[in-house]
């Protein structure tokens, strides 16, 4: 059985739809996230007595939580260090990502 099969399952007893599926393998000390779909679940693990959590996870909510998060960082920093400070900061975070996007 895959992840997938496994979340098509989940979603036909609780109504909770796949792509708001987060599985977890509870694995000592760290809990392992089962997000490869296509990977059979006894890839992470998971056998006889294993014990799966399943959260709900919203990518748009989480997205907006981000960018929330980053609008209030940015504030701080301009508070902080000025307009001017902030606006070659940004310049800077600018150019790095655009270097590691060519980079790969």
């Amino acid at each position: 059985m895959t992840v997938l099969q496994l979340k098509t399952m989940l979603w036909q007893l609780f109504g909770l739809n796949q792509a708001k599926q987060r599985l977890f393998h509870m694995t000592f000390p760290v809990p392992d996230c089962m997000d490869d779909e296509l990977k059979p679940i006894s890839f992470y693990g998971v056998g006889e007595g294993s014990f799966l959590v399943m959260e709900e996870f919203d990518p748009s909510v989480h997205r907006a939580v981000g960018e929330a998060e980053k609008q209030r960082a940015d504030r701080v920093y301009k508070q902080l260090y000025g307009a001017d400070e902030r606006d070659r900061w940004q310049r800077e975070e600018r150019r790095r990502e655009k270097e590691a996007v060519l980079s790969k």
